[in-house]
């Protein structure tokens, strides 16, 4: 009887070991599968530093590791450029399931700009030059300038570097020019047509020809605007001529000219010669002068010979044969 116990009892302990063998292998497979997980990461991707990568970018790179990159927000920043992620949530290192998504915050450009220097700039330029830098072109406005050529650019409001809000309105300035200059019209009546074109090159002029019988000769009678008002260098003046036959009474005489180009005139000028007798007026000599050529110059004409000498149209010197 003892010997029959005896054996149950170690019956018993065998399979209580056996037991606990296979239990004790169990949480070992459990615990060593886990750990193998968690040393492969099986599933789990570390998240990477997408800040200063483009959003479009950053969608086609993590494709293939199944994270889904979804903007959130946008906000400016002054050194990155639209469409830049700033900000993102997981942060950079740490791990997520694939599948999961990562929430990014992307720029939506500099919050102020450097305002650029158009100075000078035709108004199409100038306009594409401060869209390109984020503003919107407003109002034109025009204003005379003698240092500026004609339809460009003077300067803006807000003006040339200065720190403006992105999308700002910004005003132009843009030149008129020069501004010409007002002088009085001179009296022109009792002068010829030729002399009137000769001695004003400065305006132009309309040409109206009309008998008067008050008038025994072929000179100005009328002009608008009369004598005494202002006008701009260029303007045109109307002037009404008596067109009637001058006879001639002087014999053709010829006469020999010199004359030097003064010193002080700088550069490289523009002489003209013009010539009014009894026939008429008319120009002798157009030539290019440097300071201190020496011009000598023979001229025919009839009866009583004037000589007007022009440098770039201003009169400077005239001879009486």
């Amino acid at each position: 009887m003892a010997r029959s116990s005896r054996r149950k009892l170690f019956f018993w302990r065998i399979l209580i070991w056996l037991l606990l063998i296979l239990a004790f292998g169990r949480a070992s497979y459990l615990i060593s599968v886990a750990l193998i997980k968690n040393i492969f990461n099986e599933g789990t991707v570390i998240v990477p530093d997408l800040k200063g990568i483009e959003l479009n970018k950053v969608k086609k790179m993590l494709a293939s590791y199944k994270l889904n990159v979804v903007q959130i927000a946008t906000k400016p920043h002054d050194f990155y450029n639209p469409g830049i992620i700033i900000e993102q949530d997981p942060l950079p290192g740490s791990r997520i399931k694939r599948g999961n998504r990562i929430n990014v915050t992307v720029s939506s450009g500099k919050l102020t700009y450097l305002m650029p220097n158009i100075r000078n700039m035709l108004l199409i330029d100038a306009e594409n030059t401060l869209r390109k830098y984020g503003f919107v072109p407003g109002k034109e406005h025009y204003t005379f300038s003698d240092t500026i050529p004609s339809d460009r650019i003077i300067t803006t409001e807000p003006p040339p570097k200065e720190h403006v809000k992105s999308g700002s309105i910004v005003d132009i300035l843009i030149s008129k020019g020069k501004e010409k200059k007002k002088i009085l019209v001179p009296d022109f009546s009792g002068m010829t047509e030729n002399e009137v074109i000769a001695t004003y090159p400065n305006f132009k002029f309309n040409i109206h020809n009309e008998k008067n019988e008050n008038v025994k000769k072929s000179i100005i009678f009328r002009q608008i605007p009369i004598a005494g008002q202002p006008a701009n260098s260029g303007s045109t003046i109307d002037i009404w001529v008596n067109k009637t036959v001058i006879p001639v009474k002087g014999n053709r005489h010829y006469e020999m000219i010199s004359y030097i180009i003064p010193h002080d005139i700088g550069n490289e000028r523009t002489l003209k010669i013009i010539l009014t007798d009894e026939r008429g007026v008319r120009e002798v000599l157009n030539r290019k002068v440097m300071p201190g050529d020496k011009i000598n110059y023979t001229v025919s004409g009839i009866g009583n010979i004037k000589l007007s000498f022009y440098l770039d149209d201003v009169l400077v010197k005239r001879m009486d044969f």
